[in-house]
């Protein structure tokens, strides 16, 4: 358990994936994720901002060689998840933050990440942490979300055109979750949900993946994906993940 007077999200951040930074890099990774956070009030469903959520940096380290942002503050409002998917469970699949990776070499200073090139990413985390309370959705492991319709590149450098919604990868089972408070019933019997984060991971992916995800549902693609190694690191260029198959004539 965190102290009473820690955040209990940078609390687990720290047990589970290291050191939250506090660098020139992570004030940068802050300020475009701000950037492409305002940007966002030029779509009318977006009007309702949260402008107090923002970004942590987990610097590449000897148990992870990518850098981790991880959205802070998303979990501040509960999402709209249909009874049904909850299974009985009020707590379920309501609260929720965001995983993705760069590259090490990725460049994270001020100067860089003002450039498309480098910042479209924190575009894509920016819109997804929003997007549930603009659309009166819920995200949840298997949801995908294109970028606009039809599906355009998130920039020139990538064919990435969608956003997969997925477990993180490569970090203990014990990130994926974290209890904040329990539920509790009333003097009226009335019960109160308790709060329970769950952390996705977000891979982009290409449009061919989205139609295979659309014909064959998305437990396929995600376990295609995990027997090709991507993971949430982005990796602009990747191959897809849906091969075609070649038949040889003898």
């Amino acid at each position: 358990m965190p102290p009473p007077d820690e955040d209990p999200l940078l609390h687990h951040f720290r047990r589970y994936l290291g050191e939250v930074s506090t660098s020139e890099k992570a004030a940068a990774c802050k300020a475009a994720f701000g950037r492409e956070l305002s940007a966002l009030t030029a779509d009318p469903d977006f009007d309702r901002l949260d402008h107090e959520l923002t970004v942590e940096l987990v610097e590449a380290n000897i148990d992870r060689a990518a850098h981790t942002l991880i959205t802070h503050g998303m979990s501040r409002r509960p999402m709209n998840v249909p009874p049904q998917v909850q299974l009985g469970v009020p707590e379920n699949f309501r609260f929720a933050e965001l995983v993705i990776a760069l590259p090490f070499a990725w460049p994270l200073d001020e100067e860089s990440l003002a450039e498309p090139e480098y910042s479209w990413p924190f575009a894509l985390l920016a819109h997804l942490a929003q997007f549930p309370f603009a659309k009166g959705t819920w995200l949840g492991v298997g949801h995908s979300v294109p970028n606009q319709d039809p599906p355009r590149p998130y920039h020139e450098s990538t064919a990435q055109c969608c956003a997969l919604i997925t477990p993180p990868s490569e970090v203990d089972e014990g990130f994926r979750q974290l209890r904040v408070s329990a539920g509790r019933r009333g003097p009226d019997g009335a019960y109160a949900p308790g709060k329970l984060v769950s952390f996705y991971g977000v891979v982009p992916i290409y449009e061919d993946e989205i139609q295979f995800l659309l014909d064959r549902g998305p437990s396929d693609l995600i376990d295609r994906l995990e027997t090709e190694r991507v993971t949430e690191e982005v990796a602009p260029a990747r191959k897809t993940s849906v091969r075609k198959r070649k038949f040889w004539l003898f």
